[in-house]
């Protein structure tokens, strides 16, 4: 009993500390008022004025480790519609293959 006391104390504690020390970087999408139109393009100045975020880790193959590749994202949203504007950058452009399905862009 007193060994389980102490090992039940060590999981809070530890994850009380874990908890309190952890990098937390929360991301604040930009509210608009109108749309957006669906181009491909984020040329509208809600693009410009929206919090750009690229500070993501790789999933795989190395979990936790500094992606190969740059990746950028902006998030706007109003009452009707989230919008996401994407840029993901390639060293070898040219190797990626493109499917097009009935897209417009």
């Amino acid at each position: 009993m007193f060994y389980m006391r102490h090992t039940l104390l060590f999981i809070v504690l530890f994850q009380v500390v874990n908890y309190t020390f952890a990098q937390v970087k929360r991301y604040h999408p930009l509210r608009i008022n109108n749309n957006i139109t669906l181009d491909g393009k984020l040329s509208e100045q809600e693009w410009q004025q929206a919090e750009m975020e690229s500070d993501f880790m790789q999933y795989d193959p190395s979990g936790g480790a500094e992606p190969s590749e740059r990746t950028e994202i902006k998030i706007l949203y109003n009452d009707t519609y989230l919008f996401v504007g994407l840029h993901a950058y390639d060293h070898l452009p040219e190797k990626l293959v493109n499917y097009t399905y009935g897209y417009a862009f």
